[in-house]
């Protein structure tokens, strides 16, 4: 992500608008993937469902089409019942030596954990380890979003926690032993530990989508409600990073829609500013104006299409939690 890119200069917005046609090689599986729906709680059910969501958040709103492809791929093999394998971090362009071996080491616990049938005694929480790898083995490739590894670092080790949790036996009854006269014995006293739940920062994220009326720029009410629901959710969490993104339907030139999606971009921009937020406290501020595309819904040029008409917000916040509370899964 780019600090604080607000995409001011028209050669900036004209490789913008470029990009996303460079994601028609990428996006046939995930352009499917988006009315996929598996059906049943089984592992490969479960697996299909988390790789839809990550492809479609690679794709729509990180626009890592190549990735997205592949990880819509993988949910659509998922869907047909052939669960596919954790990414082998050694297939991907991984510079960093330490990284590498700790990425192998971490798919080796993966694979003991399916191994030990993590699949079926456990199928949702493996299904949600094996995803959160594969978002930590994508990050760990591109090497440069040190806080986006992490984030997958964590989410993945959280998941395994709570599989090896999901999968502990349950404890077994005991009975008191009898005396010759069949007098009870009394067991042994047992003292309960106290369980101190352990502080820790999580990743949290915040998705919001504002919309506006044809060929404009102003806020509606609507508009303004879902822009403050935003700035309420980030409010308390540390080290934010915002997205903005600006889009526009296909009716009128692309070039123009360039344009109108930055205003819209920059009135969003304008109504967390009102609210108190602040750019220069953030981690990271990134707006981007994407025009006609990338839509919601696929159209014909010329296509005048409300749900096209866009400005998406994504936040990616930490939040403090315990082992022992709802985690951000």
């Amino acid at each position: 992500m780019l600090k604080r890119n607000l995409l001011a200069s028209a050669t900036a917005l004209a490789m913008v608008a470029v990009l996303p046609a460079q994601a028609t090689i990428f996006d046939r599986d995930v352009t499917l993937v988006k009315s996929l729906t598996p059906a049943g709680d089984g592992f490969a059910a479960e697996l299909a469902r988390e790789y839809r969501q990550f492809s479609l958040f690679e794709s729509e709103q990180m626009y890592d089409w190549p990735d997205a492809d592949r990880f819509a791929e993988k949910a659509m093999a998922a869907s047909n019942g052939n669960a596919p394998s954790p990414e082998r971090p050694e297939n991907w362009r991984i510079g960093n030596a330490a990284a590498l071996g700790e990425l192998q080491a971490a798919r080796g616990q993966l694979i003991a954990a399916l191994d030990d049938n993590a699949a079926t005694r456990a199928p949702h929480e493996a299904a949600v380890a094996q995803v959160k790898y594969d978002c930590w083995v994508e990050q760990q490739e591109e090497g440069w979003q040190d806080r986006h590894i992490a984030a997958c670092k964590r989410d993945f080790e959280l998941a395994m926690d709570k599989l090896a949790k999901a999968m502990e036996p349950e404890a077994e009854t005991r009975t008191q032993p009898l005396v010759s006269n069949s007098t009870p014995v009394e067991p042994e006293a047992k003292t309960l530990a106290t369980v101190t739940p352990i502080a820790k920062k999580i990743p949290v994220t915040t998705l919001n989508s504002v919309y506006f009326d044809f060929d404009k720029a102003t806020l509606t009410p609507e508009a303004r409600q879902a822009i403050d629901t935003f700035a309420d959710s980030i409010e308390n969490k540390d080290e934010v990073e915002v997205v903005v993104t600006g889009h526009a339907d296909r009716a009128g030139p692309s070039d123009y829609n360039v344009k109108l999606s930055e205003r819209r971009a920059m009135a969003v921009r304008d109504r967390l500013l009102s609210r108190g937020v602040r750019l220069s406290e953030l981690s990271d501020f990134d707006l981007r104006a994407l025009g006609e595309n990338s839509p919601a819904v696929a159209t014909a040029d010329g296509v005048a299409e409300p749900a096209n008409r866009r400005v998406v917000l994504f936040g990616l916040g930490y939040a403090e939690a315990t082992q022992l509370g709802e985690l951000n899964q």
